[in-house]
């Protein structure tokens, strides 16, 4: 019998591809009249639970795939399917969505971990060094560092002199050494 499946084999795939479908339609087309035929005698032998019992398989299987591979459209297909399944062609998509790739439940995980990962080559990659701490005086997006935060570079002048004038030693001889950009140690010298 192996021989025999094999000389088949071999004789369907030497068949051009409209012969192919000419064999499949008239295979539909007989199988089809067979089963009308058939139909009063599959209901007396399985009764109508099992008639519609073999027939619920073949027809949701669609959906059976969906709900085996964890389809993420699985209950789309499900509605596809249980509508339009009576036709050969809503069948169809709804089998061929089924078979598709479902990425959901194998989602492509990207790690970001750049430290002594070694590469194909032996070459290791190093987490680039972490930005530097600002300085007093670093000017960032129109801020200015203070030593303890940003502030607004159009306020720090009123900020400064109002902060400076309630403080300690305020006199206008320190606002004027600060607004001069002249640090502590030059002041004391």
């Amino acid at each position: 019998m192996g021989e025999t499946m094999n000389g088949l084999r071999a004789r369907w795939d030497q068949l051009n591809t409209p012969v192919k479908i000419v064999v499949a339609v008239v295979a539909v087309v007989i199988g089809g009249l067979l089963l009308l035929e058939l139909f009063p005698y599959l209901i007396g032998v399985l009764g109508i639970a099992g008639f519609f019992a073999l027939f619920a398989v073949p027809y949701f299987l669609p959906s059976i795939i969906a709900f085996v591979r964890r389809h993420p459209s699985k209950w789309a297909i499900v509605a596809l399917n249980t509508f339009l399944g009576w036709t050969f062609l809503g069948w169809l998509i709804a089998l061929i969505w089924a078979l598709s790739n479902n990425s959901s439940a194998n989602p492509t995980v990207i790690v970001n971990n750049t430290t002594n990962v070694a590469s194909g080559d032996g070459a290791v990659a190093v987490a680039p060094p972490p930005p530097p701490a600002p300085q007093i005086g670093d000017v960032v997006n129109g801020h200015r560092f203070d030593g303890t935060q940003w502030v607004p570079l159009a306020l720090e002048g009123t900020a400064n002199r109002e902060a400076l004038s309630s403080g300690p030693g305020s006199g206008p001889e320190e606002v004027a050494w600060i607004e001069e950009g002249k640090g502590e140690e030059e002041k004391r010298d």
